[in-house]
């Protein structure tokens, strides 16, 4: 009889205990409950490479860079992306995109320009045409170009019926820098903004894990101006970033980048142009970098933007190719 005592009462004790968490509001997680990572793929073999097999579910991915450097180009390649099989490297599934720059009608005609391309290589399946067509309407396309901060925190909580009950595993905001663009004038209201921007990522990271859903957020960057002491500590011990021969810093600041799983910077390289007459593009080069990832080690790729999308070039190709 007393054999059975003690598991009997250590029964009893975890009852309590579960109860007593229960009540207290405590949610105990399994590692079952958890959405497995996926990958979603670049559309290009290089980039994917360079990626460890593409951008992942479950986290929040920031794209950061200078205007004109593909952060929008690439984030429509992933909007037709995201709707491959997942043989082929996709979710399956429909994507949400927040544009908060105001560019809608260049960016509906480059969508459509890739969506033609992508069918024409059989990628979103069926007749050509309409594979064209059906990809467009698997898009969500919302415009938050407000100055109100909470605008785009407003339109997120709206997301979750999408992501319910529309097969909804891709957002993508457009950019997070733009939708707190008074971040940096805020003066006395700089530490709501503040909270109002970490109910924003958190928000973003919790639809991610339960939904294992990929989060993608263009972001901005200012030069870097060294005037003050303490700006030369900080930037002894924070990545230095260049772009078109200028040392830079993302937007929004370093508590931004906690809340951020991978960042991934975009950049130009310095008058370095591909031959034009040998090869499909404007000539400009550009370089991707992994900045910090727990998925990827740090890493540069080179890639070229042309009508069809956003493609890497081997190193081999770019010494050839570079006037």
């Amino acid at each position: 009889m007393e054999a059975h005592v003690g598991p009997r009462r250590s029964a009893k004790r975890l009852r309590t205990a579960e109860s007593s968490s229960t009540a207290s509001g405590l949610k105990v997680l399994r590692a079952s409950d958890l959405a497995p990572t996926r990958s979603l793929t670049t559309g290009c073999p290089l980039l994917d490479e360079a990626l460890c097999g593409g951008l992942r579910t479950g986290c929040v991915n920031e794209l950061v860079g200078e205007s004109n450097c593909g952060k929008t180009q690439l984030c429509l390649q992933l909007l037709l992306t995201s709707q491959w099989t997942s043989e082929n490297g996709g979710l399956g599934c429909k994507s949400l995109y927040i544009n908060t720059e105001g560019s809608g009608g260049v960016t509906a005609t480059r969508l459509r320009e890739f969506a033609e391309f992508h069918a024409s290589r059989g990628f979103l399946g069926g007749d050509a045409a309409q594979a064209s067509l059906a990809s467009m309407d698997n898009i969500f396309i919302e415009r938050c170009t407000t100055d109100d901060p909470h605008a785009l925190l407003s339109v997120l909580a709206r997301a979750r019926t999408l992501l319910e009950n529309h097969n909804v595993r891709l957002i993508v905001v457009d950019s997070i820098a733009n939708a707190f663009k008074a971040f940096s004038s805020a003066g006395s209201h700089h530490s709501h903004l503040t909270q109002v921007l970490y109910s924003t990522v958190a928000l973003l990271k919790k639809y991610a894990s339960d939904y294992g859903a990929c989060v993608v957020l263009t972001n901005h960057v200012a030069d870097h101006i060294d005037r003050m002491p303490a700006q030369r500590a900080a930037q002894a011990v924070t990545e230095t970033l260049r772009t078109s021969g200028k040392v830079v810093r993302p937007s929004l600041g370093a508590s931004f980048a906690q809340g951020v799983t991978c960042r991934f910077f975009v950049s130009r390289i310095s008058s370095a142009r591909l031959n034009e007459n040998r090869y499909d593009t404007s000539g400009c080069v550009r370089e991707l970098e992994v900045v910090f990832s727990p998925y990827q080690s740090k890493r540069k790729t080179k890639y070229i933007i042309n009508q069809s999308g956003v493609w890497g070039i081997p190193e081999e190709v770019y010494r050839e190719g570079h006037e």
